[in-house]
């Protein structure tokens, strides 16, 4: 398996420490604006590989339904890193709203590297956070692999973004 260096780590431990803070802070902000969870979304997002070497950039698109305090989504995602990889995904989320603001979930996807024809899968964990009205902040961590070998011995991103819900 492969060693999450100390350079991830702190990535992770400061993608937690801001979300922590989000949940913690809205119900203090005062705004009662809430995201319903339900319709179409999009969005763009920015990060990094565990490993600290890889920058991401990429965007998404999907739609939810909200069942109760659960969500269930399908998404579609492309990214590139390294000088020339580009990957796409389908995948689903399964959520769970902790306040009408803040959405913790896990993904499960799969897909292809655009750039080198090899079947991938993905599976991750997230929270996404309304900032009011349609807009949101969204930190997801991710790791693929090719499809047949094992999750966790493949390369994991760091992930953050904005996104729009309509």
């Amino acid at each position: 398996m492969q060693k999450i260096t100390q350079k991830a780590r702190r990535h992770l431990g400061a993608a937690l420490a801001v979300g922590a803070i989000l949940a913690l802070a809205a119900p203090a902000m005062g705004q009662q604006v809430t995201q319903d969870w339900n319709g179409g979304y999009a969005g763009v997002f920015g990060g990094s590989g565990f490993s600290g070497s890889d920058v991401i950039y990429g965007a998404w698109g999907g739609y939810n339904a909200r069942l109760q305090d659960f969500v269930l989504g399908a998404e579609a995602e492309i990214y590139g890193y390294r000088p020339s990889q580009a990957d796409a995904f389908a995948k689903v989320r399964l959520g769970y709203v902790t306040n009408e603001n803040l959405m913790v979930y896990s993904t499960l996807g799969v897909g292809a590297c655009l750039t080198c024809a090899t079947n991938l899968w993905l599976g991750g964990i997230g929270m996404e956070y309304n900032l009011g009205g349609a807009t949101s902040l969204r930190l997801e961590a991710d790791k693929e692999n090719t499809a047949g070998s094992p999750l966790l011995s493949g390369p994991g991103f760091l992930k953050a973004g904005i996104g729009w819900n309509f």
